[in-house]
């Protein structure tokens, strides 16, 4: 296997991961962790680690329609994505946009992403 992932691979990834987390697909966004991932929301928060407790993460109540965009172009490199994007959510009656920069680092062997900062 190369060294480094091929970009289109990647940029394929974060597409997918946008797509099921605007469809509430919690299967896919879950796919697409491998079994030693972690994760911290907010950064600097304790990690969340392993997929079982990634599922919790993204399953866990209050439910919120959560709409992710894209805002400028993935920036991918070795085995590292970085992007940034915006998103809105209403809970409790409340809008809310947020504006997190995202950063992938991917597994080799397995294929699947290790989000290591994302949104607030």
């Amino acid at each position: 296997m190369p060294k480094t992932l091929a970009h289109h691979y990647m940029h394929a990834v974060v597409h997918r991961y946008l797509m099921a987390v605007n469809s509430a697909d919690l299967e896919t966004v879950v796919s697409l962790f491998s079994g030693q991932a972690f994760l911290e929301d907010p950064v600097e928060s304790p990690p969340i680690g392993g997929q079982e407790a990634i599922r919790s993460f993204y399953a866990s109540p209050p439910p919120m329609k959560l709409r992710l965009h894209l805002q400028r172009p993935i920036r991918a490199v070795a085995d590292e994505a970085v992007f940034a994007i915006s998103g809105s959510y209403e809970r409790s009656g409340m809008h809310t946009q947020i504006y997190p920069i995202k950063h992938f680092v991917f597994d080799q062997p397995c294929l699947r992403l290790f989000p290591i900062a994302p949104m607030r």
